[in-house]
């Protein structure tokens, strides 16, 4: 199940958006990133193996897209698709990258793996956002091919005719993809994490 919504409820935030780079466009062949799980494993995305669904949020965005979320979600459970397509969470966590917020941050990440059976992957440094012109503050949504060609992308709040365009997206890449639900809503839950304790946050991590 995709932990997107999850990132929100971290109580995390990122640093600056894109440093002058575009956003994304379809057609546009994405260049690599490397994003960490928990346990400091790297990942190379776009994925050469698999299409991916990649959801980029901060935990200001996190609840902007509860319907392409559960779209997302309700498309990656089907057993046809688990060959053809993965959904990628990754949290932009880097205004935590420093001690001992940073601890504190990947403790409470591991409790909604755990209950959600995922995985999450971050972005401890910015660089998946500068290097793909993502802004600050919106929830990310990217459907890319093995080739790296983003298939989709939209950010902030998806509208209805955005969700259309995610929806034939995926479909376009040979994935089964149910309809979208109007009533969609977070359903998932996780712990309101802040910093620690007497801990202050680095002038370093307000720019």
């Amino acid at each position: 199940m995709v932990a997107s919504i999850l990132l929100a409820s971290i109580g995390l935030a990122t640093l600056d958006g894109a440093l002058g780079r575009a956003a994304p466009r379809v057609g546009q062949t994405l260049p690599d990133v490397s994003v960490q799980d928990l346990d400091g494993k790297s990942r190379t995305l776009p994925d050469k193996t698999i299409a991916v669904v990649i959801i980029y949020e901060d935990s200001n965005a996190g609840k902007q897209n509860a319907r392409a979320s559960d779209l997302i979600d309700r498309t990656t459970d089907v057993a046809d698709n688990k060959s053809k397509i993965e959904a990628v969470a990754v949290a932009d966590v880097a205004k935590w990258n420093w001690w001992p917020a940073k601890r504190f941050a990947t403790k409470e990440m591991k409790k909604i793996e755990i209950k959600e059976r995922c995985t999450l992957f971050t972005d401890w440094h910015g660089g998946v956002r500068k290097a793909w012109g993502l802004d600050k503050g919106k929830s990310g949504i990217l459907v890319v091919g093995t080739d790296g060609v983003v298939h989709f992308v939209g950010q902030g709040p998806l509208t209805d005719a955005q969700l259309v365009e995610l929806r034939a997206a995926m479909i376009g890449l040979g994935v089964t993809v149910p309809t979208p639900n109007a009533d969609a809503a977070s359903k998932h839950d996780a712990p309101n994490v802040k910093a620690p304790p007497g801990a202050k946050l680095p002038a370093s991590a307000e720019q």
